[in-house]
């Protein structure tokens, strides 16, 4: 219900920033984990007695701390996508590491590449994680003079505003679930190559949920 609430009271301010076509000047981020094996990290884990009959409701589903794989991070826009960032498994993603890794490699490759007329012209939207809207972060987006989607804008837990989460993540996984990968590098290399495919009409596609009017 508090969800709700924040949705209704952020719609509207929402889109006024992105009405009148500047939701095609919006680069919105997003991470994802990606395992071997498809497990996302989870198993199901079923105790039972010997000659026990097997449940559904004995299943559950844990956590596995032994699941290879990694997070990357990615951006997709009306005018083309970032490149991928990837964070290794096990890595503490605080604000450092987020305008290190991630913030200052968007700014001095990919800007210059999507808005050669300059970065003013950019809307970044990012989801609502600690490191994303830390005060750190914050103070460093506009240091750096970005135009910037902010916490009290963004309304969490919606699918047709957060695209990459819930559009482009998923078109990956169900293509790199085609490939043979064994190793998690072989699992980066399929990404890359992947992310290289997408089709720019897809991507458009997915963002024109954004306001147009």
């Amino acid at each position: 219900m508090a969800l709700i609430k924040k949705r209704r009271a952020r719609s509207l301010q929402l889109y006024m920033k992105l009405r009148g076509g500047r939701w095609k000047n919006c680069v919105t981020s997003d991470e994802s984990l990606l395992y071997l094996g498809w497990s996302y990290g989870r198993r199901k884990v079923c105790y039972m007695r010997k000659g026990d009959t097997i449940s559904d409701k004995l299943k559950f589903v844990k956590r596995d701390s032994f699941a290879k794989g990694f997070m990357a991070w990615a951006g997709v826009s009306y005018r083309g996508n970032t490149d991928i960032r990837f964070i290794n498994k096990g890595t503490k993603v605080n604000s450092n590491f987020y305008i290190n890794k991630v913030l200052n490699p968007l700014l001095r490759n990919d800007v210059p590449k999507l808005f050669p007329e300059g970065r003013k012209s950019m809307v970044f939207h990012q989801d609502s994680a600690s490191s994303h809207t830390s005060k750190q972060t914050l103070q460093f987006l506009k240091k750096e003079n970005v135009n910037f989607i902010d916490r009290d804008e963004w309304m969490p837990k919606s699918p047709d505003a957060s695209q990459t989460d819930f559009g482009i993540w998923g078109i990956f996984k169900r293509r790199l679930q085609k490939r043979n990968v064994n190793y998690v590098i072989g699992l980066k290399k399929a990404l890359k190559d992947e992310w290289r495919k997408l089709n720019q009409t897809i991507i458009n596609k997915t963002l024109e949920l954004w306001p147009k009017r």
